[in-house]
C-alpha cells in the first residue's frame, strides 16, 4: 500500500519438496561374450532424497555398489559366456519414489561358434573303401552344421549334427587316371 508503513513487505514462500522420481539411464544393455564390466546410472530426477537398492539373481554377474542414495553410477561385472544367450533383470527398488521400482534388462549373447575339421585333407587308396574325418567346435556356443560332396564317387554319413561328430567318406574304386573330390 502506497501510504502505509513501510510502502512494501517481502514475503518468503517456500514450497516442499516433490517426491523423488526414479530413473535409470540405460534401461537395457547388451554386451559381447567376454568378461567385463560395464556401467550404467540411477538417477532421481524429482525431488528429496531417495534411497534404492539393487537386486539381481545371476550367478554370472554383479553389481556394485547394491544400495544408495540420489545419484549413482553402477558397475556391472559379468563373467565369459561360454553357452547359449543369456539375460538378467536387475531390479532397482525406490520404495519413497513415484514409480518404486525399475528394471534394466541385461543380455550377454552367446559366443560365436568356430567350425574346425580334421585332418583338412584325405589321401584315398585306388581301391573303394572308407576315410574318416572329424567336425567340431573350436569356439564357444552350439554350432549346427551340414556336410555335402561334389563327385558321385563320393559320399558322407552323416550329413549333419550339432557340435562335433566323425565324418565317414565313402569312395567307390577308381579305375582310371588321378581324381579329386571335395567335401563341404
Amino acid at each position: 500500500s502506497p501510504d502505509a508503513i513501510p510502502g512494501s513487505i517481502t514475503m518468503t514462500l517456500t514450497q516442499e519438496a516433490g517426491p523423488p522420481i526414479l530413473y535409470i539411464e540405460p534401461d537395457t544393455i547388451a554386451v559381447n561374450y567376454l568378461e567385463a564390466s560395464i556401467t550404467f546410472s540411477i538417477d532421481n530426477i524429482g525431488g528429496g532424497d531417495m534411497d534404492w537398492s539393487i537386486e539381481e539373481n545371476a550367478d554370472w554377474l554383479s553389481v556394485n555398489p547394491d544400495a544408495g542414495t540420489n545419484e549413482q553410477m553402477i558397475t556391472i561385472n559379468y563373467l565369459v559366456n561360454d553357452g547359449e544367450d543369456r539375460t538378467e533383470e536387475i531390479v532397482i527398488t525406490a520404495p519413497s519414489s513415484v514409480e518404486s521400482s525399475r528394471s534394466l534388462h541385461f543380455i550377454q549373447i552367446a559366443p560365436n561358434p568356430i567350425l574346425s575339421v580334421l585332418p583338412d585333407s584325405l589321401p584315398l587308396t585306388a581301391s573303394a573303401g572308407n576315410a574318416y574325418f572329424t567336425i567340431y567346435n573350436e569356439g564357444f556356443g552350439s554350432m549346427d552344421w551340414i556336410v555335402s560332396e561334389n563327385e558321385n564317387w563320393l559320399s558322407v554319413d552323416p550329413r549333419s549334427g550339432r557340435n562335433e561328430a566323425v565324418i565317414r567318406v565313402n569312395y567307390n574304386t577308381n579305375r582310371g587316371d588321378h581324381r579329386e573330390g571335395g567335401i563341404t
